[in-house]
């Protein structure tokens, strides 16, 4: 039997321990810089705006256009959509793991494509 999982932002904002969270007052006080790879321009702007309060935010729509970023900006976390023209984002991965300048930065890979069969996964 599948359990059912529900989880709503409220119960987060809502929880005392979250609310005291220090939050940076600016991009500059964090210092961190977000890379979003995403070929979709209204996904792509969306996250842009959200992050953008509390951390530098570079974008890219597809991996070839993310490795120039990479090669000239510190990134500090890549977060790139898996189906993208010229270079997806598994190749994007593949390439930035594979160097070892470059194969510390975390990479978040959030999907919404669906698979009906079963695959292995391999952890870079």
């Amino acid at each position: 039997m599948k359990q059912q999982v529900v989880f709503s932002i409220e119960s987060v904002i809502d929880d005392p321990d979250v609310a005291q969270l220090p939050v940076p007052d600016s991009p500059e006080v964090s210092g961190e810089t977000i890379l979003v790879v995403e070929d979709e321009p209204e996904l792509r702007n969306f996250l842009k705006d959200s992050l953008s309060d509390l951390y530098n935010v570079r974008v890219a729509s597809n991996g070839l256009k993310a490795m120039e970023i990479i090669e000239k900006t510190p990134v500090s976390i890549v977060i790139t959509d898996v189906m993208m023209p010229k270079m997806d984002g598994c190749e994007l991965c593949r390439t930035i793991k594979n160097r070892v300048e470059l194969c510390g930065i975390p990479i978040v890979m959030p999907t919404a494509k669906i698979q009906k069969k079963r695959i292995g996964v391999q952890v870079l």
